[in-house]
């Protein structure tokens, strides 16, 4: 049988975090290992946990528990996660991300060993968001999506995207965890992920149902017009470097970066009246 873990990073996560625990068994996900890391933070959930786990509420599904002891940043939490992880999971190992304030819906049809068949591969589940927002309106179920082609859906902002529901190899995690904090992407975790070079293909899945939480700052309200066009630049410039273009599409790409660059100038001397 083919491992299938769970991993949920988790701070200050409070009853959105058990919400999010109980999905995990209530979707029917056919996990066999949830791996749960605490970001140095204390409280009632750690015990809450054992207790669940004392009265056999995971049934055969195998839960591992992580704290930093010291507090990390998003990023530095993953790396400490992979650090964690390296000895007990094979490279190819598939992972289930989720984050601590999102809960799964019906995942009882998932096939797990087919995704073990298509290596290469990341998978996107059916966002189900608790606001009214525009999600992959061009983007077929089950269907393999080349990098380039979905990398243009998302410049139309046609594509919605979240960590939570990803299906990726241990591999990816591994080394986006690292590229993230050696420099700077300007690119979302999930989109590095969907992006990389090892990435042959894309694939949305009716069968997995993830609930997303959607607050602020995840719909842009608390982001920085400057800050958001800079970070456009160096996703650009991710992309350039990391998929594999057409010739049409590499004109494309740099015409869309020049006009980033104009909007930033404008948008910069605009800062300073």
């Amino acid at each position: 049988m083919n491992k299938f873990s769970v991993l949920l990073p988790c701070y200050k996560g409070g009853l959105l975090f058990r919400r999010a625990v109980e999905s995990i068994v209530s979707s029917k996900l056919p996990a066999t290992r949830i791996i749960i890391s605490f970001n140095n933070y204390q409280d009632e959930n750690e015990a809450w946990l054992h207790a669940l786990i004392k009265k056999g509420f995971f049934g055969d599904i195998q839960v591992v528990i992580l704290n930093t002891k010291n507090e990390l940043t998003a990023l530095e939490h993953w790396l400490y996660i992979c650090d964690c992880l390296k000895e007990d999971i094979k490279p190819n190992e598939l992972l289930f991300l989720m984050a601590h304030d999102d809960w799964l819906g019906d995942c009882s049809n998932l096939n797990v060993n087919t995704l073990y068949e298509q290596q290469g591969t990341v998978y996107f589940p059916n966002y189900k968001p608790t606001k009214d927002i525009n999600i992959r309106s061009y983007l077929p179920f089950n269907v393999d999506l080349l990098p380039r082609d979905w990398f243009w859906y998302d410049v139309k902002e046609t594509v919605f995207t979240n960590m939570s529901g990803m299906i990726i190899p241990f591999y990816l995690l591994e080394e986006i965890s690292k590229l993230s904090m050696d420099k700077k992407t300007g690119t979302r975790f999930e989109h590095s992920l969907a992006l990389s070079k090892k990435t042959k293909y894309l694939k949305y899945l009716d069968s997995v149902n993830v609930n997303i939480y959607i607050h602020a700052n995840q719909s842009g309200a608390l982001i920085n017009t400057l800050e958001s066009r800079i970070d456009d630049l160096w996703y650009y410039t991710f992309v350039k470097n990391n998929v594999e273009m057409s010739l049409v599409d590499n004109v494309k790409i740099r015409v869309l970066t020049c006009k980033k660059l104009i909007s930033i100038v404008l948008c910069y001397f605009k800062f300073l009246k």
